[in-house]
């Protein structure tokens, strides 16, 4: 999405109240990116550790879950985010079928999972603050061991 605001930029540009011109518009682009990159790096990472976890042939603690809960909800996140900064900068152009409409309804569209939804999250919060004593996931929540 952030490719294609892009693009919609530079096809506007030195046209009247063009995004190309605009030092906001590029802020915001740079924070969409900013945000986009550093959830992909930790998603990343995330993965890696799993990736190692299964190698080893390791069994998954609560701890790995809360990281791969927050990976999914940080990129969900920034997807989400900067789905809503290409439809709101595009202007009426994102209502029009096409690929900046179709990318806000999927980013939205995944963002209403329940497994990035708030109380998820603030499931793996309490999690990673050391506040869960010690629960486990239980498919979209932490409780007691069986």
């Amino acid at each position: 999405v952030l490719d294609e605001i892009a693009l919609f930029a530079q096809e506007r540009a030195g046209k009247p109240g063009g995004l190309a011109d605009s030092a906001s518009f590029w802020e915001k682009y740079g924070l969409a990116e900013g945000r986009y990159r550093a959830a992909r790096a930790l998603l990343y990472d995330v993965w890696n550790s799993v990736d190692d976890l299964v190698a080893a042939g390791a069994t998954f603690e609560t701890k790995d879950t809360t990281s791969i809960r927050i990976a999914l909800h940080m990129i969900t996140s920034a997807a989400r985010e900067a789905a809503e900064f290409a439809y709101l900068s595009a202007g009426g152009t994102s209502l029009r079928s096409g690929d900046l409409q179709r990318l806000f309804r999927d980013a939205h569209s995944g963002s209403q999972h329940v497994t990035v939804s708030p109380g998820v999250l603030a499931a793996a919060g309490r999690n990673a603050a050391g506040l869960s004593g010690s629960k486990v996931w239980a498919l979209y929540d932490l409780a007691d061991p069986a």
